[in-house]
């Protein structure tokens, strides 16, 4: 669910089709909530992880993301203080 939230704020995939990919994530209960995998205090920790990632070859961070069903975006690249604050507002409403 979190890819296809981060493709919908980018507008990668539309939002009819975000919708429908997060009420099937959500019908099969998949552990979907921020709060549940870690906390605010770590998402800088997650974040250096990432960007240490042997693949990486920039500041950027790699990103596979869904265009649509059965289709992504394998090449994209988002900045860490993008990451952060997408991640940020997304545990933000998960404690609401």
């Amino acid at each position: 669910m979190n890819a296809v939230n981060f493709s919908k704020e980018k507008k990668i995939i539309s939002n009819s089709n975000s919708e429908l990919i997060n009420n099937h994530i959500k019908k099969i209960e998949i552990k979907n909530k921020y709060k549940d995998l870690f906390s605010k205090r770590k998402i800088t920790s997650i974040l250096n992880f990432m960007k240490s990632d042997k693949k990486n070859k920039s500041d950027s961070i790699n990103l596979i993301l869904i265009r649509n069903f059965g289709k992504l975006n394998l090449n994209y690249q988002a900045k860490s203080g993008e990451l952060n604050k997408f991640l940020l507002k997304e545990l933000n409403k998960a404690y609401l």
